[in-house]
């Protein structure tokens, strides 16, 4: 048996592979959630195979969310925002901060950060943001925030970037060879006198060469496509105004569902209302589920 989760994530060619890989009479379980982000590459894997006919494709709904505990608002919320509900439940769990200003939303994000955030256990909160570019994207962000947050003086250079002993960062490439991956998160513990870091990931050391460094950022925040898969026990959701095509509800429903205990929204002017109030533009044109219509699948 093969199990994959976070499907919706699976593009068509990736899904291909798979299905190439894998032996004739291998069950394959297929776990995922119709309502985050769909593939970053072409394809509606999840949705096309969602609309196959059950004897060919058995199916079954998950009910019971394990992430949040029962009564959380972030479960409340999440169904609400899903059914295109303005009203969401605040309180102390599920926060709503609203701002008018990209800047007034960055200040916010500072507050709470020197607040919340301990260098001991920097996974316990997390930054998730649309959009890289702005004042309040996370490229802007992560520079702001180590300034703020990491004293250190260990530092090294590289590119436009600095990296200091104590950030978090975050791998954003697949190196199989030395066994990090795209979207692990880590801490730099240390920089050697050959200019290399010593970065724990996953509990692990890892010994990055100059080279290598072409494959990290900064992690204080991150975009939302990044963390799907992820979770966090605290979630601070930044909703700038612009761009506006990233107000959209899917993006929104998987930012506040990385939250395990508290959700935090930073709302500029009418962004949160407005990605609740939108769907994604257009379905996808695939091919997949026609393929499998003409072998009597649907």
């Amino acid at each position: 048996m093969i199990v994959v989760d976070e499907v919706s994530m699976l593009d068509i060619s990736l899904f291909s592979m798979l299905i190439d890989a894998i032996k004739t009479g291998t069950t394959l379980v297929l776990v995922g959630d119709i309502h985050q982000l769909e593939s970053v590459g072409p394809g509606a894997v999840l949705h096309d195979l969602l609309d196959i006919n059950d004897k060919f494709i058995p199916k079954c709904m998950l009910t019971d969310v394990f992430r949040q505990k029962g009564g959380s608002p972030i479960i409340d919320n999440s169904k609400r925002i899903n059914e295109g509900r303005t009203s969401l439940v605040t309180g102390k769990d599920f926060q709503i901060i609203q701002t008018k200003t990209e800047t007034e939303s960055m200040e916010k994000v500072k507050g709470i950060m020197k607040k919340y955030y301990d260098p001991k256990d920097p996974f316990k909160i997390q930054i998730l943001c649309p959009s890289k570019e702005g004042i309040s994207g996370v490229v802007n962000q992560n520079t702001i925030l180590q300034e703020c947050l990491n004293t250190s003086k260990d530092k090294i250079f590289y590119g436009k970037g600095c990296y200091k002993v104590n950030d978090k960062i975050i791998m954003t490439k697949n190196n199989y060879e030395a066994d990090y991956y795209n979207g692990d998160i880590g801490i730099i513990r240390s920089i050697d006198k050959n200019k290399q870091l010593h970065v724990e990931i996953r509990e692990k050391e890892y010994v990055l060469t100059r080279d290598m460094m072409e494959d990290i950022r900064l992690a204080y925040g991150m975009t939302i496509h990044k963390s799907q898969g992820s979770e966090f026990p605290i979630v601070i959701v930044v909703m700038p105004m612009k761009p506006k095509i990233m107000l959209v509800r899917n993006l929104l429903y998987t930012a506040i569902t990385r939250a395990k205990k508290q959700c935090i929204i930073i709302n500029e002017g009418t962004a949160l209302e407005t990605a609740i109030k939108t769907i994604q533009a257009g379905n996808r044109r695939t091919r997949l589920k026609t393929l499998l219509e003409q072998r009597g699948m649907c």
